[in-house]
């Protein structure tokens, strides 16, 4: 087998055994659960700094990173920046007690970020203070960076200014919607780079994760550009019902950007720290830990090795009933027999 196909076959084999589909549906729950008050966090730390207009802004910014049909009018018709004018306009007790959910909440997707981590990098997990230390901390940093998001979009909306400005140039809406995509990849690539340095519970260096950043950047550009199309022509309204219909687009829309993120920790765990399959799935491992966790707490004595499994009726049984000819013929008792010579 040439040496690619055989790497390619190598990653897909760890991706399976690290149960890597499963880590993206913990992870698009923790999504579902978690992203508004994350939002909302952002928005009121972003508050203490920020002037009115900015705020806007940033607001608007987080909300079109959700999907179009969630956020419109027929959807869940969200508003983050009124949102945040209601909390900041409710008394000082609910306002502290409001932003400490929101910062509590939100937190959680970074915790649930690093036990998916941990089994892809197979390290340990943080203790529960450490972990949640780490994830407030992710928010707050979230929070500082967040003022890119408003620097690419106020960028990109030059971009029409600038097309009437060249005139006629051939293929200029092209160069420049191409430049809008460069400059979000290279923000999404930022993101992504710190949540693989930061989160998993192990030192990374840069040149361990610039990969994985780098691949989960550029697909992440393209699920934005792709999903709108696939959500209007198959998840309509006609199909699903209004509701379900906003609950399936959020629902899978934060599967997929898991799967972007899971992807770019495998590769980075595959090319850059050289981490193979393991020889069995997550559950596999789990029974070979508790065999052996038994067999060592045996008294002395008594058999150490872990027991095999009972073998199961069922194969021996086919093999009986596939060799099976028909009732045995019974001879007769010659003690029976009438023509016994001794009668």
């Amino acid at each position: 087998m040439p040496r690619g196909l055989r790497s390619v076959g190598d990653f897909l084999q760890k991706f399976a055994n690290d149960w890597a589909f499963n880590l993206c549906t913990l992870l698009a729950y923790n999504f579902l659960t978690a992203i508004f008050p994350l939002f909302l966090g952002i928005l009121a730390l972003g508050a203490f700094v920020l002037p009115a207009a900015q705020l806007r802004d940033l607001a608007s910014a987080l909300t079109n990173a959700l999907p179009g049909g969630v956020t419109s009018p027929t959807g869940l018709n969200i508003n983050l920046y009124n949102m945040l004018v209601d909390f900041r306009q409710a008394s000082k007790l609910t306002a502290i007690i409001s932003f400490g959910g929101f910062i509590w909440t939100g937190s959680n997707l970074f915790s649930s970020m690093e036990n998916c981590f941990s089994i892809i990098f197979r390290t340990r997990g943080r203790e529960v203070v450490q972990q949640k230390l780490m994830a407030i901390g992710m928010v707050f940093l979230f929070a500082a960076l967040a003022p890119l998001a408003v620097l690419a979009a106020t960028v990109s909306g030059f971009f029409p200014d600038i097309a009437a400005a060249l005139g006629h140039v051939p293929d200029n809406g092209v160069l420049l919607a191409a430049a809008g995509y460069v400059l979000g990849a290279v923000v999404s690539f930022l993101l992504f780079f710190l949540i693989y340095v930061v989160v998993p519970n192990r030192r990374m260096h840069p040149r361990e994760v610039w990969r994985g950043a780098l691949v989960a950047a550029v697909l992440f550009e393209i699920v934005n550009i792709a999903f709108p199309f696939y959500a209007g022509r198959f998840m309509t309204h006609a199909w699903f019902g209004q509701a379900l219909l906003v609950f399936g687009i959020l629902a899978f829309w934060f599967w997929i950007v898991s799967l972007v993120f899971i992807l770019g920790a495998e590769l980075n765990a595959f090319v850059a720290l050289q981490q193979r399959a393991l020889p069995a799935d997550v559950a596999g491992l789990v029974q070979t830990a508790a065999q052996r966790a038994v067999a060592a707490q045996a008294p002395p004595g008594v058999d150490r090795l872990p027991a095999r499994p009972a073998k199961t009726a069922g194969p021996a049984l086919w093999r009986r009933i596939l060799r099976y000819r028909g009732p045995r013929k019974r001879l007769p008792d010659p003690r029976l027999s009438d023509t016994n010579p001794t009668g």
